[in-house]
């Protein structure tokens, strides 16, 4: 007697059903083993990003803050390394110009790199670039056991238009995968009518008064307030349109592939981005050390 399946498969014989049956197991055995691999490799980034924060992402913030000059080993290796396959590379500076202004480390240097990718570029509204060059520093850290996700932190200087010193961005991986299932912004306590976030729209009337209206606003500290995955229900009811299910739902996606940029290759390689040169390679490329595929994965 054949068999039906949910799915609609039909199972002429007990012989191809016992078969099948084999098959899944074996299927369980792989997901179950690629699962223990990607914990392990999980706690093998985690320990190898503490050699990068003390000695290599700490050093590179006390250079672009100023907080400290860079050394003429770092200098001559700086041009070895920039000649890397680029034999124009970056030279080595001539003696430094006693005329020339003293420069306070290096001065927008996360907003140019950030404005470098290809992603966050189109976020950045003009308005955002003054707060944004305050930006000193963004980092990431792993959540400790037994969460499972990542945290962004932006750090700023004193600026006019918050009172925050860190901004926070958490991304949580669904279960025991490395895939992202939510994000989790921070409140931005804004000083004033500075918020970015926000525009005030006047509405004149007949009897000659004009009502003020305070709306959203496009900005790119908007990244710290993100969308809520939408419901079916709420397409089914009539209180979300199908267009705007789908449109909450490619800014939930590009949301998670930024934060995955961020944390993958911005944050690591942000000298790349910094100086443009990521955009020399062509778009879709594979990175060699991406590991991000599962993460970015889009979830519904």
């Amino acid at each position: 007697m054949a068999t039906h399946t949910s799915t609609g498969i039909v199972f002429p014989s007990v012989d191809l059903q016992t078969k099948v049956l084999a098959l899944m197991s074996l299927q369980g055995q792989y997901s179950s083993t690629q699962e223990s691999y990607k914990n392990e490799l999980l706690e093998l980034d985690k320990k190898y990003l503490a050699y990068y924060h003390s000695p290599i992402f700490n050093r590179r913030k006390e250079i672009i803050t100023g907080s400290s000059q860079p050394t003429a080993h770092e200098v001559e290796a700086g041009v070895t390394e920039s000649r890397n396959g680029d034999p124009t590379g970056v030279p080595l500076p001539p003696t430094s110009n006693k005329d020339e202004p003293p420069q306070v480390g290096i001065p927008e240097f996360w907003l140019t790199a950030l404005k470098h990718t290809t992603e966050i570029k189109p976020t950045i509204e003009k308005k955002d670039e003054a707060a944004l060059k305050h930006l000193t520093d963004i980092t990431f850290s792993y959540l400790p056991n037994p969460g499972r996700g990542f945290q962004l932190t932006f750090s700023f200087s004193k600026n006019d238009f918050f009172t925050n010193e860190h901004l926070y961005k958490t991304y949580y991986y669904s279960g025991y995968s490395n895939y992202i299932n939510r994000a989790v912004g921070c409140k931005i306590n804004w000083k004033g009518r500075n918020d970015l976030t926000r525009t005030i729209l006047t509405e004149p009337r007949n009897n000659g008064r004009v009502i003020s209206k305070i709306c959203a606003a496009e900005s790119f500290f908007n990244f710290f307030d993100p969308s809520r995955p939408p419901s079916e229900e709420a397409v089914n009811s009539g209180i979300m349109t199908p267009e705007e299910f789908v449109a909450i739902e490619d800014r939930i996606e590009l949301d998670h592939r930024i934060g995955i940029d961020l944390k993958d290759k911005i944050i690591p390689r942000a000298i790349e981005y910094y100086m443009g040169t990521n955009m020399m390679y062509p778009l879709g490329e594979p990175d060699s050390e991406d590991k991000s595929g599962d993460e970015r994965k889009r979830f519904k």
